[in-house]
Order: structure tokens, then C-alpha cells, then sequence
């Protein structure tokens, strides 16, 4: 590793900043097919215009919207991944987003040896808890069919998934000898 890679590593978070802060802001969603000017996004979702365009202009420059003759668009990835108009939408980055602060407590808590969030669980409130179902489903749905090909499940006949977060495993995904 060199110098620049060092620096790269560093200010990596910035990248992520941006995307996480375009995705919390549902920007990928309102985006129009035609083009989105920067005044008319930040008008739909109430953000002030000119730190709108700031943002709208980042995500142009990590890839995530293209800009002609003052319009926005979406990527196709941006579209398919970043937008709840898509089958795809990857629902589950606003826990990673509810992460960053979090992580952005990580000097501290290895000063202290203090938990970065000292409120219990279920006292986080739905603000919490709808995101980290959705992050636990999207994970569900790319690796549950292969964990339970990874089990014999010849001998058994009946299966109770308990505290499955939103329940995505499914009965086609088990062999058919299970009811």
C-alpha cells in the first residue's frame, strides 16, 4: 500500500456519504424518466435548491445520476437498485444508513468500551426497526436458498422458522418432502 492508497482509504466515506444521503432523500425515486432539474427535486422533496444541486452533482460524479443540458437522470443501477419504482430496490440500505452513526461513534467507544447505542433494542422505535427488517430481508432473499441447501433436510418433516424478521423463507424454497 502506498501513500494515495492510504489517502483514498480515508476519504472513502465521502463516496458513501453521498450515496447514503441520496438514497435517505429518496432522490432515485423522484427522479422523472424525462429529466429532473435540480429546482424541481429539491421543490418535490423540500431540501433547500442550492445544496440540492451540490448533491445532485455528486451523485452525477460517482456515478449514480447523468446530467444533460441541466436535467437529471437516473443510472440504470441507480434506477434498479436505488429507486422503490423497482422490483430490485435494495430497501435494506437505510439500516446501513441508520449504521453511520453508529460507526461514527467507533473512536469513542474504543476509548470507553461503551456501546455505540445504549438504548435496548426494542426501544429503538419503528424509525429503526422498519429498516432493519428490510435490510434482514434483502440478506434473506440472497442467501436463504443456499443456508438450506446446505442442510439435510431428508429426515425432516415439518420446519418452524422462529424470529425469521419478515418471514421470506418460504415453503418453495424447502424440499418437497416438508409441509
Amino acid at each position: 500500500m502506498n501513500a494515495d492508497a492510504i489517502r483514498e482509504l480515508a476519504v472513502s466515506y465521502q463516496k458513501s456519504r453521498i450515496l447514503l444521503t441520496g438514497y435517505e432523500l429518496d432522490i432515485f425515486t423522484n427522479m422523472n424518466e424525462t429529466g429532473t432539474t435540480g429546482k424541481q427535486i429539491a421543490n418535490k422533496l423540500h431540501l433547500d435548491e442550492n445544496a440540492c444541486e451540490r448533491l445532485l452533482n455528486a451523485l452525477v460524479s460517482i456515478n449514480f445520476l447523468t446530467k444533460q443540458n441541466h436535467l437529471f437522470y437516473n443510472t440504470i443501477d441507480s434506477y434498479t437498485y436505488l429507486s422503490k419504482n423497482s422490483s430490485n430496490y435494495l430497501g435494506g440500505l437505510m439500516h446501513t444508513n441508520q449504521l453511520w452513526n453508529t460507526w461514527s461513534k467507533l473512536t469513542q467507544v474504543v476509548k470507553t468500551g461503551n456501546s455505540a447505542n445504549s438504548s435496548i433494542i426494542n426501544e429503538r422505535g419503528e424509525e429503526w426497526l422498519f429498516p432493519f427488517i428490510n435490510a434482514m430481508h434483502d440478506r434473506a432473499k440472497k442467501q436463504s436458498a443456499q443456508q438450506l441447501a446446505n442442510i439435510d433436510l431428508s429426515e425432516i418433516k415439518s420446519v418452524l422458522d422462529i424470529g425469521g424478521g419478515s418471514g421470506h423463507i418460504q415453503w418453495n424454497l424447502f424440499p418437497k418432502n416438508l409441509k
